[in-house]
């Protein structure tokens, strides 16, 4: 297995070398001071304050980036070139930032002196990684997700998180907190390695034993046990392989302490919200999706359309057999997600047929639980004995076990539901 890994290992190593003296000589790279957000049009010097959806830069060392989302093939970068300043990358708390790359970028043969520094509490999601070449970066809080790889020749970790299929960490790692996570899957070519360095003819050489040994053995293996650093010497180069403690190749390497899980890929759905399983529940009967591919918003408040829409998928999607004239639901807006939800409802006498519906109006309490009671029939239940409100919806709510009460007499009919206590309403009331 050893022998396999390093002739595929070995071929990429030799491929560099072989390029990295022409790319010296030529000059070739990026040779623009400043950011990329998104594609080589949308360039930004350092030095000049800017902004854009969902990032911020002050002009001088700060970018803070604010649930960013960056998608397209050629599109979805934050490129920083050529750096001529230390900067800090701020990922705003409960923000989640998507891209498929974050990372440096130099003119070939250019020297790296900057640091960059991530703080803040929120989270990056990149579809490829973080790459970071031989700069200085150190991580304090934020959570990072790579669906690729993670490389940084010198990583100063504090506190947060990185995960990633694969990982590459050089001579510079210190570890002084946060937790690093490497899970290779059956795409992955590598998982974790310790960066090459060449000596003056350009022969790839590992990081020495004890420096490799020395970083290794923070890391567990899936067995709980260190991993094993071993430097192989093929001549003139040589090679640093990382090993678990079954002598495999480090599939699997763990630094500290991960954080709480999530549902799904929602970093806002902890497994331990009160709302989690209904959440799970929901989008996997299709009844909502997340807002993002990594974000389920569940604070955000619901719209009237949202609910109405839920139950309907509940139902099975039910084509009405009229057409009703709504004021604010013409007929033109059948493209909207809502109109045959819509359509439905009024068919069942869930909303009024021929009066405004108010789709993006917030849902209250008492809509909500209106909505669902209608659904299931109008059914009688006991009065819930609430001072603020008698309903027979209500009443039937308090005795499904859908909702109980703000306070001992109290229902709070008119606050708004946000979008975690909509799905829970529904999944206790239909799924359970």
């Amino acid at each position: 297995m050893r022998k396999r890994i390093a002739s595929l290992f070995l071929s990429v190593v030799l491929c560099m070398a072989a390029l990295v003296p022409a790319a010296l000589a030529s000059g070739y790279g990026e040779t623009r001071v400043g950011f990329t957000v998104g594609g080589n049009d949308n360039f930004y010097p350092y030095g000049k304050a800017a902004s854009g959806a969902g990032w911020s830069y002050d002009g001088n060392q700060t970018i803070t980036l604010n649930g960013i989302s960056l998608s397209g093939k050629n599109a979805d970068a934050f490129q920083l070139c050529n750096p001529d300043r230390n900067l800090t990358i701020v990922i705003a708390a409960g923000s989640v930032n998507t891209m498929g790359s974050l990372g440096t970028i130099y003119k070939m043969g250019s020297t790296r002196h900057v640091t960059v520094t991530f703080t803040g509490t929120g989270t990056i999601n990149c579809t490829r990684g973080l790459h970071f070449g031989l700069d200085g970066v150190t991580f304090s809080g934020p959570t990072a997700n790579c669906e690729r790889d993670f490389y940084c020749g010198k990583l100063t970790m504090n506190s947060g998180f990185i995960s990633s299929k694969a990982i590459t960490l050089g001579e510079g790692t210190v570890l002084n907190g946060g937790g690093i996570e490497v899970k290779r899957d059956a795409a992955s070519r590598e998982t974790f390695r310790f960066q090459i360095t060449y000596d003056a003819d350009m022969n790839p050489q590992a990081m020495d034993q004890a420096t490799g040994q020395a970083i290794a053995s923070r890391f567990v293996d899936q067995y709980g046990e260190p991993l094993r650093y071993e430097v192989t010497d093929y001549g003139d180069y040589s090679v640093g392989y990382v090993y678990d403690s079954k002598g495999e190749y480090a599939s699997y390497a763990r630094f500290g302490t991960a954080p709480e899980p999530t549902v799904g890929n929602f970093a806002d759905v902890k497994q331990s919200a009160w709302y989690a399983d209904s959440v799970e529940w929901a989008v996997a009967q299709k009844i909502t999706d997340g807002t993002s591919d990594y974000t389920f918003s569940p604070d955000t408040t619901c719209a009237k359309a949202q609910i109405i829409t839920f139950l309907w998928r509940a139902a099975g999607e039910p084509k009405a057999d009229n057409t009703y004239v709504i004021p604010d639901v013409p007929s033109e807006d059948q493209d909207e997600y809502y109109y045959d939800a819509v359509m439905w409802a009024a068919e069942n006498d869930m909303i009024a047929q021929d009066a405004a519906f108010g789709p993006y109006a917030p849902c209250t309490r008492l809509t909500a639980v209106e909505y669902m009671w209608k659904y299931a029939g109008s059914p009688a239940a006991a009065d819930a004995g609430f001072a603020d409100i008698a309903s027979d919806a209500v009443n039937w709510a308090v005795d499904q076990e859908i909702t109980n009460g703000t306070g001992a007499d109290t229902f709070s009919p008119d606050d708004t539901c946000t979008r975690a206590e909509i799905v829970t309403f529904l999944y206790r009331g239909f799924g359970e």
